[in-house]
Parts: structure tokens; C-alpha cells; sequence
């Protein structure tokens, strides 16, 4: 599950880079603009991190509603209550 998190984290950053720079900008002299893309990967990655906290919370704590987190995350996670509900569900700790 942590491998799957990591993919979606690296594919989501480098689809914000590319969709924020454009592959094709380049500077004055026609190369590409190295250092403006690697800022806007890591932008990227930081906030896909932060989006995915919740699944990575109960990733963390094995939860044993993880898949649930990690969809009502995916899905409803845009609209801030869906995340903060998620981000709730995940740190519950559970009656043994």
C-alpha cells in the first residue's frame, strides 16, 4: 500500500509540474528551464503529500479501514470536509 501511495504522489507532482511550467517553456536562449520545473515538482509533491495525509496517517497506524480512508480521500477529499473527516476517521483509535 506504501508503494502504491508513493506512485500516486510521484505521478500527481510531476502531472502539477508539468501542467504549471509547460514542458515546452523554455528561457531566453531556448533551453529549458531546469530549476523552475524541479520548484514546481516539489510544490507539487508537497501538496499531493498533504492531500494524501489521511491514508498515510492510517497507512502508518495500520488501520484496519485503510482501503475505505484511502478512497473517501481520493474521492471526497477535495471538498475539505471529505478530508477532514478522513483525516479524523484515521487518527480514531479504535476499542479493542
Amino acid at each position: 500500500m506504501k508503494a502504491l501511495l508513493i506512485t500516486i504522489s510521484v505521478v500527481l507532482a510531476a502531472a502539477f509540474a508539468f501542467w504549471r511550467e509547460g514542458i515546452a517553456e523554455l528561457d531566453d536562449v531556448g533551453h529549458f528551464e531546469w530549476a523552475v520545473f524541479t520548484r514546481a515538482f516539489l510544490c507539487g509533491l508537497v501538496m499531493v503529500w498533504i492531500y494524501l495525509l489521511p491514508a498515510l496517517l492510517a497507512e502508518q497506524r495500520r488501520h484496519r479501514n485503510l482501503v475505505a480512508i484511502l478512497l473517501l480521500n481520493l474521492f471526497l477529499g477535495w471538498t475539505f470536509l471529505g478530508w477532514v473527516g478522513a483525516l479524523i476517521w484515521s487518527i480514531y483509535r479504535e476499542r479493542s
